[in-house]
C-alpha cells in the first residue's frame, strides 16, 4: 500500500540507541496513540528519507519511541512523522468482495510469511463478511500492512474496483533485495527497480501486466541490471515494479 495514513506527529528526533528515537516536543504523542493499534515512524530527512519502522507502542514513553527493528547505522538526527499502520480490512474492504461459507468459494488475500503463503479468506456471517484464516472464523481483518509489504488478491468471481485514499509519500523508501524470499511493494507512486547485487532474483505476477494470465515472470540481476530468465535479455524500461503491485525478491544465503 503506497498511500499513507495522516500523521499524528511530525517533529525532530535524535537516535538514542539501536531501537530508540528521542523526540523533541513529543509529550502529546502517546495520548493520541491507541495501544491496540499499530504505528510506524517515517524518516523524512537525509539518505533514509521514506524509510519506515514499526513502533513498540507499549514500550515507548512521552519523550522516546522504542522500535521493533534496528535503525540503520550512521543515522543521526532529523525530522520524522508518526502514522497509524493500515490494516487488511481498511485496504481490502470486506463489503466490496465476494464472501463464502468455505475458503474454496470465497475471495481471498495471500501474504507470504516465513517461507509460505498465509491465506485470509472472506467468510460470510450474519453481521457481515469478515476476513478469517481458519475454521475458527476469528476476524483477521486487523492484520497490519507495513508500508512496503506486498500481498496478492485472488478474486474468484468478478473484477472489483477498490477506491483507496491517503497521503502520497514525499520520498519513497529505497527498495533493497533483502536475504530470503519476500513479497514486497514499491512503497511509492513511481515504478521502481529493486536495488540488488549479482545473483539476486525477482519474480513478478504476469497478470499485473496482462490481465487473465496466471504465471510468474522471473529475472536475475547481472552485470547489466535485471535480466529476463526467459529471454536472457535486459529488462529495459520501464522499471519492473509498478505502484499498487507486488513482486517476490529472492536473495540466497
Amino acid at each position: 500500500m503506497p498511500l499513507l495514513k495522516p500523521e499524528v506527529f511530525i517533529g525532530e528526533a535524535v537516535v538514542g540507541g539501536a531501537r530508540t528515537l528521542l523526540l523533541d516536543r513529543g509529550e502529546g504523542l502517546l495520548p493520541v496513540m491507541n495501544p491496540g493499534s499499530a504505528y510506524e515512524v517515517q524518516w523524512l530527512d537525509e539518505a533514509a528519507a521514506g524509510d519506515c519502522y514499526e513502533i513498540d507502542v507499549l514500550a515507548s514513553t512521552a519523550g522516546s519511541l522504542v522500535l521493533k527493528t534496528d535503525l540503520p547505522a550512521g543515522l543521526g538526527a532529523g525530522r520524522v512523522a508518526v502514522r497509524p499502520v493500515s490494516t487488511l480490512r481498511e485496504v481490502v474492504p470486506p463489503a466490496l468482495l465476494q464472501s463464502g461459507s468455505t475458503a474454496s468459494a470465497a475471495d481471498r488475500v495471500l501474504f507470504f510469511e516465513n517461507g509460505a503463503y498465509r491465506v485470509h479468506w472472506l467468510a460470510a456471517a450474519k453481521d457481515g463478511p469478515h476476513w478469517v484464516t481458519d475454521a475458527t472464523l476469528v476476524d483477521s481483518g486487523g492484520r497490519r500492512l507495513p508500508h512496503q509489504e506486498g500481498f496478492l488478491v485472488h478474486l474468484r468471481h468478478a473484477p472489483v474496483v477498490i477506491p483507496l485514499a491517503g497521503q502520497v509519500p514525499v520520498s519513497a523508501p529505497v527498495l533493497t533485495v533483502a536475504p530470503g524470499t519476500r513479497l514486497v511493494g514499491s512503497g511509492g507512486l513511481s515504478a521502481v527497480n529493486p536495488k540488488a547485487v549479482a545473483g539476486d532474483r525477482l519474480r513478478g505476477w504476469s497478470g499485473d501486466a496482462t490481465p487473465g494470465t496466471s504465471s510468474f515472470i522471473s529475472y536475475t540481476y547481472g552485470a547489466t541490471g535485471w535480466i529476463s530468465d526467459a529471454t536472457g535479455q535486459p529488462s529495459g524500461t520501464p522499471p519492473l515494479l509498478n505502484p499498487f503491485c507486488a513482486v517476490f525478491t529472492v536473495k540466497e544465503p
